[in-house]
């Protein structure tokens, strides 16, 4: 019906994700004992892309087959084990097979899809023949470095078989930077033909040994040592139920060091798989706890939370976010940046420790770094050009975490970096827009022209670059003039760019010529507040033509003729990908995300709450044109394509941090680089939400009751508040709606000290730039017609006054005179 919650089709699929993840240990081969996940997800309907891992590695698995594509490693430098030789078709590579023989009759474990239970930090793989249950699990350790292995078979033929397994593991390395391919240069057998040892000398392995230890099952064969194969054959004489269980560590380290991590890592990888992945459990218990939400969204929500505390690597002797379990072997500022815009609702203390990694990167000329990896035989740190939105993430990112840390310190120390970023982004204004090579958000192209998102991007920084300033009490003779050019962008975004034919805001493809695309990016002027209504309305409908298949989400870009336009856009030839692929109108989160948000920012909130179900949640992404459940990069948006709405990178990190933040915005969080506040404008299904909010260094707990679309009463610590808008420290926030009982803030564009109410009115304490246009709006019972600033009456052009039933709001827009103003507001 109208306006009821979306959800997945009735086809068990949000329920799949109480189903148990099955492991299996020990090298008995009597039957084991099981233990279950509670975050595990089933899925078994068709082909899915799989990548877990943890801090030392990762494995990546296509076409649901239970045998790796690519095995990743991050200690002591990245390397990986994988035989592809182009990266659309990556998933052909097979350095593993496994070959099990059942009374001398063979089978080739891979070679068909198998159903699996996933978590983003393990993955376990089922199948059944005529002869035997198959169990195929993947899972690692924080302080493990390399995965475990374990295959455990069980005799179902009814009678007393012989069962042997042929594992054989290929290790030529792929090396981190160049992707070259390293051949070992020694190999043996050892620990009397339980380890496999494959030494290689090259630098840019920084000189490595891979080992393969049998920690399950006592091999009975090996192979030989001048092959670079670890060759394994393994066993058994079981009876009916009975099992054959193969455990295996496959991991690196230093040649020199290779001894003592491959002893380590047998007598403790038990204890440190279990004691790894109960820590991830017990952080998506306990930090930052989310209730009342419908099944779909709630298995999202600590999957998120999971996916955000597992995608983690080794990186130089310090444990970084990595966008995905074993595709990339960088660290990358973008990754971390967008990532945290939802971590800091609930995990300020992460969002410090990246911002503090991030600056110890930052060199002499306090330039941003942009990545961080290894290459050749040292790692090296790449900056961040001028006209990378990195630099603009950067600054909105430190504002929101001190909104929600009040850690003073860790900005303050970032303070001069955030400085030469915005300096660096302003180099690039030309007339009141930013003009930059790339379209969009895009990391390719090389033709300047002016762009939306760059410019709804920078006017947001400069906002919050203001406000980091006036909180850290920083001197900056350029904030006046900052806020003079967040105006005058203002209005060049609309005059300029929003073109009336399109009902969006349009990119220039260069300095002279309009490109008539469509870009998700466009969609962070709609959740920035950066349109009137109506505009807002209009690219928000617009975005949903043209760019939204209903089926899988937004479109990257439309319409999707990239491949025919590579020397317009100066791509590197076949970058941009085939149709509905990639940049080529593929669908990433992070268009829905802004999509959704947009939405919130409209009032549209039901709307919001299908997208982010549709698009974003693990039921949804399943419950779609070859659906699977992935927090993905993007998604084929190909309708024609067998491959249409297929995943790639399944556990991507950013995708858990969009989905987080979206979530907290559905649920009544609103923040502007000066302010977080409430709104009353909850979805279906939100009417008692209760959820763990960061609040200026502590943890609040914000409970929601009533119906309506104002509050009746707010509640802080006990007390009732005359504000939406947070003006201090809190550990309890109730939240009732209903027709106002009293007059509130509801919400402001600048620096709110201190709201009160006096006999008849507010009065409403506030902070900013001299020449900064700030708008307040007011929400009360009764109307109210006299309004103040600094005792003067403000002329009624800046006022507006909308009454609706029982309810008024008064919207105040003034610009500030002074650093510091009062504002009454009576009847």
């Amino acid at each position: 019906m109208p306006g009821a919650p979306w959800s997945p089709r009735s086809t068990g699929l949000v329920a799949s994700c109480f189903l148990g993840l099955l492991f299996w240990w020990g090298p008995a081969t009597h039957a084991q004992t099981l233990q279950a996940d509670s975050l595990a997800v089933a899925f078994g309907l068709g082909r899915g892309q799989v990548e877990v891992g943890g801090v030392y590695a990762g494995a990546e698995f296509h076409d649901s087959r239970p045998v790796p594509a690519r095995i990743s490693f991050y200690a002591p430098v990245a390397n990986s084990l994988d035989l592809s030789t182009d990266y659309w078709t990556r998933g052909d590579s097979r350095p593993l097979t496994l070959v099990v023989r059942v009374d001398g009759r063979a089978d080739s474990l891979g070679a068909t899809p198998w159903a699996y239970r996933w978590t983003p930090y393990a993955v376990t793989f089922h199948e059944r023949t005529a002869d035997y249950d198959s169990r195929l699990a993947y899972r690692f350790a924080d302080d493990l470095p390399g995965v475990v292995m374990q295959l455990m078979l069980v005799n179902r033929t009814g009678r007393r078989a012989s069962f042997e397994v042929d594992a054989r593991l290929t290790t030529t390395l792929r090396t981190s930077h160049t992707y070259a391919t390293r051949a070992p240069h020694r190999t043996a057998f050892v620990d009397d033909g339980a380890t496999f040892l494959a030494s290689f000398d090259a630098a840019d392995t920084d000189s490595v040994a891979l080992f393969v230890a049998n920690v399950g099952a006592t091999p009975d064969a090996t192979g030989r040592p001048a092959d670079a194969t670890a060759a394994f054959t393994y066993a058994a004489y079981l009876a009916p139920g009975d099992s054959l269980v193969v455990t295996q560590i496959i991991g690196t380290s230093r040649q020199r060091e290779s001894a003592a991590v491959r002893r380590r890592a047998v007598a403790t990888w038990a204890d440190a798989v279990e004691a790894t992945e109960d820590g991830i459990r017990r952080y998506v218990r306990d930090q930052g706890r989310f209730d009342g939400l419908d099944p779909a969204l709630r298995e999202t929500d600590r999957l998120a939370r999971a996916l955000l505390r597992a995608d983690r690597h080794h990186l130089d002797g310090q444990v970084v976010p990595m966008p995905s379990p074993a595709e990339y072997n960088f660290f990358f500022t973008h990754d971390l940046l967008l990532t945290d815009l939802g971590a800091v609702h609930f995990d300020p203390a992460r969002v410090r420790d990246d911002l503090r990694y991030v600056q110890s990167l930052v060199r002499a000329d306090s330039v941003l770094p942009h990545a961080r990896y290894w290459k050749d035989s040292t790692y090296v740190v790449e900056s961040a050009n001028a006209d990378n939105w990195n630099h603009l993430w950067a600054v909105i990112l430190s504002a929101s975490y001190l909104k929600h840390s009040g850690d003073t310190e860790t900005v303050d120390a970032l303070y001069p970096t955030l400085q030469k970023s915005l300096a660096l982004m302003l180099g690039n204004e030309r007339d009141g827009l930013m003009v930059a090579e790339r379209p969009d958000w895009w990391d390719i192209g090389h033709v300047p022209g002016p762009r939306a998102y760059l410019t709804a991007l920078t006017i947001r920084a400069l906002d919050a670059y203001a406000y980091l300033t006036l909180e850290l009490g920083r001197a900056d003779a350029a904030l006046a003039d900052h806020a003079r050019r967040a105006a005058q962008m203002r209005r060049a975004l609309v005059d300029d760019l929003w073109d009336d034919e399109a009902g969006y805001l349009l990119n220039g493809l260069d300095a002279t010529r309009t490109d008539r695309h469509y870009y998700t990016g466009s969609l962070v002027a709609a959740w920035f507040d950066l349109l009137d209504p109506d505009r807002r309305d209009t690219l928000l409908d617009t975005a949903r033509r043209e760019l939204l298949d209903e089926h899988v989400g937004m479109r990257n870009a439309m319409p999707m003729d990239y491949h025919l336009l590579t020397d317009v856009y100066r791509f590197q030839e076949g970058e941009v990908g085939t149709p509905g692929r990639y940049m080529n109108g593929g669908v990433w989160p992070q268009g829905n995300a802004w999509y959704a948000l947009g939405l919130i920012a409209a009032g549209r909130v039901d709307e919001a709450r299908d997208a982010l179900t549709r698009y974003l949640s693990v039921a949804g992404v399943e419950d779609s044109p070859n659906g699977q459940p992935a927090f993905y990069e993007y998604r084929n948006a190909d309708s024609t394509s067998a491959a249409y709405g297929a995943v790639d990178k399944p556990t991507f990190l950013w995708a858990g941090g969009w989905f987080l933040h979206v979530l907290y915005h559905l649920a009544g969080v609103r923040e502007t680089p000066w302010t977080v506040s409430f709104s009353p404008l909850l979805p279906e299904g939100f009417e008692a939400v209760a959820y763990d909010l960061a609040v200026e260094g502590g943890t609040a707990r914000v409970s929601w009751s009533g119906t309506g679309t104002a509050f009746r009463r707010i509640v802080v610590n006990g007390a009732e508040t005359a504000s939406a808008v947070l003006t201090g420290p809190a550990s309890r926030i109730e939240l009732v709606r209903g027709v106002p009982e009293a007059p509130y803030l509801a919400s402001a564009t600048a620096l709110v000290d201190d709201v009160s109410r006096s006999a008849d009115g507010l009065v409403v304490q506030i902070r900013g730039v001299v020449g900064q246009e700030v708008a307040l709006e007011i929400v009360s019972p009764r109307a109210l017609s006299t309004v103040r600033v600094d005792g003067r009456a403000v002329p009624p052009a800046s006022v507006t006054t909308t009454t609706m039933g029982e309810t008024t709001t008064v919207r105040l827009a003034w610009t500030l005179e002074r650093a510091e103003a009062t504002v009454t507001i009576t009847p």
